[in-house]
Parts: C-alpha cells; sequence; structure tokens
C-alpha cells in the first residue's frame, strides 16, 4: 500500500502555494506594505479608519467615460 496519493502533483501545487503564502504572512511585499501605509491599515486604534477620512468621489466630467445617467 502507496502512503503518497495519486497524482502527487496537486498536493505539490498546494504546498508550494501554502509555502509562498507563508513566506507573504511573515513580512508584505515592498509594494503591499506601501499600500497598507497609503491607506492607513491597521489604524492605529486598532479598526479601519473611519469613513470621514475616506477620499471623496470627483465629479466625473463629460469626457471622462464615465455615464451618469442613461442616453
Amino acid at each position: 500500500m502507496n502512503a503518497f496519493p495519486d497524482p502527487l502533483w496537486p498536493v505539490l501545487v498546494l504546498a508550494a502555494v501554502s509555502f509562498g503564502d507563508a513566506l507573504l504572512c511573515i513580512k508584505p511585499v515592498p509594494f503591499v506594505a506601501k499600500c497598507f501605509e497609503d491607506v492607513g491599515f491597521p489604524a492605529a486604534g486598532g479598526g479601519p479608519p473611519p469613513r470621514s477620512s475616506w477620499p471623496r468621489p470627483r465629479a466625473s466630467s463629460p469626457g471622462s467615460g464615465c455615464r451618469t445617467s442613461a442616453r
């Protein structure tokens, strides 16, 4: 009786993905860490920043490609 699953490759792929995820959990890659700092995550109080500190959406201009009304 064989102790290994057949086929073995899905188990090895899952192990590699899990290992990569563990490495990223130890210390985020620089561009993710920068993104966290830019959005204020985690906040000093431990929770998300208040909604009042979120940036306000800009008004769309007619040529911006964003339609605000159906034509």
